[in-house]
């Protein structure tokens, strides 16, 4: 319901609508953000002490990865980095066409977050920043771009760049592997030194792999790489909370129903938990099912995506070979395939220690829609009856074809001779 609206609503009808707690494909931060504890306590081991270091958080889309760093960094942690000269610079790379675009975007943001920040000594980074933007941009002069951080880093600030949907630098640095070299270098070289954390769907080292070259990005990281999966059982029961604070009634039973549909996914929970908000407020009652019939356009669309996604990194058929096949190999680069459906948490150990997915829901649909996109090498070794009824198909078939051969009328020359003559 649109604010005015609801405004006019509550003003004759005397009905105050709820404000729901939860919020759907925006950062959520402050008291309206869930859980995330462990990962809070590894971005703080990371980035707070007197060193800094680069950082990647990796994850599915809409599970909470931009959420979680402006968590970090803008509320629990922002005075401590303010006192050591630590300055925060957010960039979304998905919304730079060139490379030109970026670095002009980076310069201009870095400056403006400076000058925003109370009782920083700028003075000389200001001047520099005037005489290089007279003429409006930067484009991609190198030299000028390494200048202008290395006085931020002689005024002793050092800078913290937040570069948010980093896998468009698949398309962004395409065939420009002297410029991701550069970029690389403003992280590398003691001279300017800015760190950065790097938040994408895709690991670090598969975007290089994208781009082409050998800029070697992904090895400044390290182990600094912070996989972002679905919420714990403990971040579930302070979502669940976040319901109990507004007396809705929250049964086990509905607890599972939810569970059911959603799993641990937050994008879902949050959807769902506007729905319940929205339909306790007017009624004062709500039904899961009617709910997920409501919203069950937007929960395909997130399972198409999820699968698009795991098709391009070329992990579809083994996360669903995981799921579905009697057999499916563990060793070697099949592990390490395991290795990061589980990070994505997409994959998990049931309590027969069978793979399972994230939601019941998502299993169900996987079992209607998706078992025909096996390959037939993955239905060879997890189905090996098949080869030998597809046999029998075929004999049946062929014998089928023989009977019915046999049964039309066989044309011979002395019939052949009596319809000449006929005409």
């Amino acid at each position: 319901m649109c604010r005015p609206f609801q405004r006019m609503v509550e003003k004759y009808s005397g009905v105050k609508e709820m404000e729901s707690p939860f919020r759907c494909g925006k950062r959520v931060y402050g008291d309206l953000f869930i859980g995330r504890k462990a990962d809070l306590e590894y971005i703080e081991a990371r980035i707070i002490p007197n060193m800094p270091i680069n950082l990647a958080i990796v994850g599915l889309r809409k599970i909470g990865k931009s959420s979680l760093v402006e968590q970090a960094f803008s509320v629990k942690y922002k005075d401590s980095l303010i006192k050591k000269n630590l300055v925060l610079v957010y960039i979304d790379l998905h919304t730079y066409a060139t490379t030109a675009d970026f670095f002009n975007a980076l310069i201009n943001t870095t400056f403006n977050t400076l000058n925003k920040i109370s009782g920083l000594k700028i003075a000389p980074i200001k001047e520099f920043y005037l005489k290089i933007t007279a003429n409006n941009t930067v484009d991609e002069d190198y030299d000028t771009i390494k200048s202008f951080f290395q006085e931020i880093k002689d005024a002793g600030y050092k800078i913290i760049c937040i570069i948010d949907g980093f896998d468009a630098a698949c398309t962004l640095f395409q065939n420009k592997r002297v410029t991701f070299r550069r970029f690389r270098e403003l992280s590398d070289s003691p001279q300017y030194d800015i760190n950065y954390v790097i938040i994408s769907c895709r690991t670090i080292r598969e975007i290089e792999i994208q781009i082409g070259g050998n800029s070697n990005l992904y090895q400044m990281f390290g182990d600094n790489r912070r996989d972002i999966g679905m919420f714990t059982d403990d971040d579930l029961q302070e979502y669940f909370e976040k319901f109990r604070s507004l007396k809705i009634p929250i049964s086990p039973e509905i607890q599972q129903k939810i569970s059911f549909y959603c799993g641990g996914y937050p994008y879902l929970l949050a959807l769902f938990g506007n729905e319940i908000v929205s339909a306790f407020s007017e009624k004062k009652t709500f039904d899961i099912d009617e709910i997920f019939r409501k919203t069950e356009s937007t929960f395909v669309d997130i399972y198409e995506k999820i699968l698009k996604f795991l098709d391009e990194i070329k992990l579809k058929e083994k996360f669903l070979e995981a799921l579905f096949a009697r057999k499916y190999s563990i060793n070697g680069n099949q592990k390490t395939q395991l290795t990061q459906l589980i990070n994505y948490g997409l994959l998990k150990m049931d309590v027969n220690q069978n793979y399972a997915t994230f939601s019941a829901h998502f299993y169900q649909y996987l079992s209607e829609h998706n078992l025909a996109c096996f390959s037939w090498d993955l239905i060879w070794t997890s189905f090996p009856e098949v080869p030998s009824m597809l046999n029998r198909v075929e004999k049946l078939d062929k014998n089928a074809r023989v009977e019915n051969h046999q049964k039309i009328p066989q044309k011979t020359k002395k019939s052949e001779k009596e319809e000449k003559r006929k005409k």
